[in-house]
């Protein structure tokens, strides 16, 4: 990610756009927007994969779901967080964390009855970046 500041106004509307999803009015999910650098340290040091990106990027979101909810309504609601935060002109990288759900809620003090379900690194993309080749939509789509 560049190290380029990031306007909170930006990630509070790509929230927004999140909290659309469908739930049938249960809204399963906390986000948190996180910005301390010893927090995101340490959430990169227990990660599972690839530390680097967690303290690096000048934002982590953490997407908290209600355990008695289905994934799917949380699934889709970062799915759209990811297009709204990509139609900002913002890079989102999304981190596994299954072996960090219940530490994750611990560490960023959420009650019990939920647990982690994602967290992105976000900030604008350095120069360089590659953007992934998209496939043609003749290739994935199909009429009937």
């Amino acid at each position: 990610m560049a190290d380029e500041p990031v306007p909170e106004q930006v990630l509070l509307d790509a929230i927004a756009a999140a909290a659309t999803a469908p739930t049938g009015t249960a809204l399963p999910w906390t986000f948190a927007i996180v910005t301390d650098p010893g927090v995101r340290r340490e959430i990169a040091e227990r990660a599972e994969v690839h530390g680097a990106p967690l303290v690096e990027a000048p934002y982590l979101l953490v997407v908290f779901q209600r355990r008695y909810f289905a994934d799917e309504s949380v699934g889709i609601a970062v799915g759209l967080l990811m297009a709204a935060l990509y139609d900002a002109g913002l890079g989102a990288v999304v981190h596994p964390v299954s072996v960090m759900t219940t530490l994750l809620a611990r560490m960023l003090g959420r009650p019990t009855s939920e647990e982690a379900f994602a967290v992105l690194s976000v900030g604008y993309p350095k120069a360089e970046t590659r953007k992934a080749d998209l496939v043609p939509l003749d290739e994935i789509l199909v009429r009937i």
